[in-house]
C-alpha cells in the first residue's frame, strides 16, 4: 500500500517535455507581441523594478527563466541531450510563468468577479507550487523526451487557434489569455500526445505491418 501510494503521488507531479515547455514559451511570444500590458510586467520581472532588497534575487530568476525559455525553444528543434543547469533553466521558467499566470488572473478574478475562470489561475498556482517543491530534486521535471516535427506542427497550429479564440472571441484580458493558454500547454500535450500515440502512430504500425 505504502508503495502504491507513493507511485501514486510520483504521477501526480508535473512533468513536461519538450512540446509542454514549447507551448509555454510560444505563449510567452505571442502575448509579448500582442498585449503591451504583458511586455510591460515582463520587463518589470526581468529588471527587478519595485522588488526592494530582494531585487538581486528576482533579477537573477528572471535571467533563469529567460534562458529557460531560450533552451525551450532551441531544444524543440533538435536532439540533443539537456543538461542539468538546462533542465533548471527550463524549470525555472515554467514555474515562473505558471506562477506569474496564477497570481495575475487571480488578482483579476477574487474576490469580486468568481466565475468558472477561477479554475484556471488556481491550475496554474497549483502547477507552479508543485515545480517550486520539485527543484533541488533528483527527479527531473523536464524530460529528455524528444518532440516529433508533425507534433510541433500540429500542437502550433492548434495553439495559435485557442489563442485567437481566448483573445478575439472572449476578448479576455493579457492575464487570463496566459492562465488559460498555459492551462492548454500542460493538458493538452499530455492528451495530444496520447492521441497521436494510440492512434496515429499505432494504426501506422498496424497498417506497415498489414503491407
Amino acid at each position: 500500500m505504502h508503495d502504491y501510494l507513493i507511485k501514486l503521488c510520483d504521477g501526480m507531479k508535473p512533468k513536461y517535455n519538450e512540446l509542454a515547455t514549447y507551448l509555454t514559451a510560444l505563449t510567452c511570444i505571442v502575448l509579448f507581441f500582442t498585449h503591451s500590458d504583458f511586455r510591460l510586467v515582463y520587463w518589470e520581472i526581468l529588471s527587478g523594478a519595485e522588488a526592494d532588497k530582494a531585487s538581486i534575487a528576482f533579477t537573477a530568476l528572471g535571467i533563469m527563466a529567460f534562458i529557460g525559455f531560450v533552451f525551450s525553444v532551441i531544444h524543440v528543434f533538435t536532439e540533443r541531450k539537456k543538461s542539468d543547469f538546462e533542465k533548471t533553466c527550463m524549470t525555472v521558467f515554467v514555474m515562473g510563468a505558471n506562477g506569474l499566470a496564477g497570481v495575475a488572473a487571480g488578482i483579476e478574478l477574487m474576490p469580486l468577479r468568481w466565475s468558472i475562470w477561477v479554475l484556471f489561475p488556481v491550475w496554474n498556482i497549483i502547477m507552479g507550487v508543485m515545480l517550486l517543491y520539485q527543484i533541488g530534486f533528483t527527479d527531473n521535471v523536464i524530460t529528455d523526451d524528444n518532440a516529433a516535427p508533425l507534433d510541433v506542427v500540429i500542437a502550433s497550429i492548434a495553439f495559435i487557434f485557442v489563442f485567437a479564440i481566448a483573445n478575439f472571441w472572449f476578448r479576455l484580458s493579457w492575464a487570463m489569455a496566459f492562465s488559460f493558454c498555459m492551462f492548454f500547454s500542460l493538458a493538452s500535450t499530455y492528451g495530444f500526445s496520447w492521441m497521436m500515440n494510440n492512434f496515429i502512430r499505432n494504426g501506422r504500425q498496424r497498417l506497415s505491418t498489414r503491407i
